[in-house]
């Protein structure tokens, strides 16, 4: 059986990486070492990073326990952090987070 490629982009599959890396670290009491993780795992594509980053910070800011890292996130320079962080807020911000209802 040949082998299926992978029909996401490499930008799409770091997006995702890093996107993990904030969802694994949400509770880390130190950020430090989250964020040298990003850098590193974003390597120079920081318009990935501020893409991936910004929407969780946006979108998480409120949450207690995620703290330290979505403060830390939002000190980052990055090119587009500010737009993406609005981004993230205003998905927070929707009323419904929840899949519809079956209506069968």
């Amino acid at each position: 059986m040949p082998r299926s490629r992978n029909l996401l982009s490499a930008e799409t599959l770091r997006d995702i990486h890093l996107s993990a890396i904030h969802t694994r670290h949400k509770w880390d009491a130190d950020p430090v070492p989250v964020i040298a993780e990003l850098r590193r795992e974003a390597d120079d594509r920081l318009d990935i990073l501020a893409a991936a980053a910004g929407p969780w910070a946006g979108f998480t800011e409120r949450d207690e326990d995620a703290q330290a890292l979505v403060g830390a996130v939002m000190q980052l320079e990055l090119p587009g952090l500010d737009e993406a962080i609005e981004l993230g807020r205003s998905r927070a911000a929707q009323s419904v987070h929840a899949t519809p209802p079956t209506t069968h």
